[in-house]
């Protein structure tokens, strides 16, 4: 048996609500690539020859253990209603990818931390090498949502039945692949 939602809410809602819902996410995104900035650049600080200043650098990287769950919050999409924007709008074999980074970006931010525990000012060569992994897989993370987010954005403004015939699979053997680049069919618009 299937079960169909029934919208109870004016049409003209459901367009300002995933407008939020976009902007949301990129505000979060704003905010990940600041807290990246600043990792960065104390990461290039805990790499100097200076002991005093590597000794700073590593408390400073310390102090910004609580901001490191909000990456982690970000790759929870399980638990967030704001990723059902992408479950609506994207193919299956992106939304696999989304998921797939999500849970390597995971297992860096945990690594990070195991080793943040560790790092003094004598020893913060493994810290500095995993946090520049952690930092790179974040910036391209979020730059492909960026352009993920921007297709959501345009097409929510089509109608429902050309949203839903662009969400089907592909129908290809291995959904996990993007599909070719084509002029015909369920074309993939891309930035």
């Amino acid at each position: 048996m299937r079960f169909v939602k029934i919208r109870t809410e004016p049409d003209w809602e459901r367009p300002m609500a995933l407008r939020d819902r976009l902007n949301y996410l990129r505000m979060e995104e704003d905010e990940i690539l600041r807290l990246m900035d600043t990792v960065e650049g104390l990461l290039a600080l805990a790499s100097k020859g200076n002991y005093a200043v590597r000794s700073k650098a590593v408390s400073d990287l310390h102090s910004l253990e609580h901001f490191l769950g909000g990456i982690l919050e970000h790759c929870r999409p399980e638990e967030r209603i704001l990723e059902s924007t992408y479950h609506r709008f994207l193919q299956p074999h992106e939304r696999k990818r989304i998921q797939a980074e999500h849970e390597q970006i995971v297992r860096l931010v945990t690594s990070f931390r195991d080793e943040l525990k560790f790092a003094t000012s004598d020893r913060t060569e493994s810290v500095v090498e995993i946090g520049k992994n952690l930092n790179d897989r974040v910036r391209q993370h979020i730059a492909l949502e960026q352009v993920l987010l921007n297709r959501i954005e345009r097409l929510s403004a089509l109608p429902e039945s050309v949203i839903v015939r662009l969400a089907k699979p592909s129908g290809g053997p291995d959904e996990t692949e993007p599909p070719p680049n084509s002029r015909g069919g369920d074309e993939v618009i891309t930035d």
